[in-house]
């Protein structure tokens, strides 16, 4: 159907999803401070090792960790290439409440015709102090035909354009 609740079995596996990374970065936490309690000379394996894990750690933080943060936080996140293929039209991840009042997860796509030049709009984190705030924008002319976006009332409406 799209959608799982996330107290059932699917919801538990999609909470281990999210263990995982977060069993991974503190790994490399104490990584990190175990290299720096060694009784030792700085070895290059080490800094390779300490430049590994801050990769890792910021790789697993951008691709697993704040999207399911700002998801929890914010009900609606765009979702990332782990569950969408690359081929496949942008998705969001909603979390919405069923008639019986749980929440589901859902893969959804929200998407409507820009009615200035008939190009698709798909939905984009904003830029500046709203980066985190969800906006239509025109796959034709992204930075000009921008919209805001309301998700339970599926509606938008113009941003206004501020040109210096």
């Amino acid at each position: 159907t799209g959608s799982f609740v996330t107290r059932s079995w699917r919801g538990l596996l999609w909470v281990a999803f999210v263990l995982i990374p977060v069993a991974f970065v503190l790994l490399s936490v104490v990584t990190v401070f175990g290299l720096t309690g060694a009784r030792r000379p700085v070895q290059t394996a080490d800094i390779a090792t300490l430049l590994l894990t801050v990769a890792m750690g910021w790789l697993i933080w951008r691709m697993f960790l704040r999207p399911v943060v700002w998801l929890l936080e914010d009900r609606i996140a765009l979702a990332t290439e782990l569950w969408v293929a690359w081929g496949e039209d942008p998705a969001q991840l909603e979390l919405a409440k069923d008639e019986h009042g749980r929440r589901r997860l859902q893969l959804v796509r929200y998407a409507a015709v820009c009615p200035v030049c008939a190009g698709t709009i798909e939905l984009r984190y904003s830029g500046g102090i709203n980066r985190r705030r969800l906006v239509g924008c025109c796959s034709e002319v992204p930075h000009e035909h921008q919209y805001t976006f309301d998700r339970i009332l599926r509606i938008g409406h113009r941003l206004p354009q501020h040109h210096d």
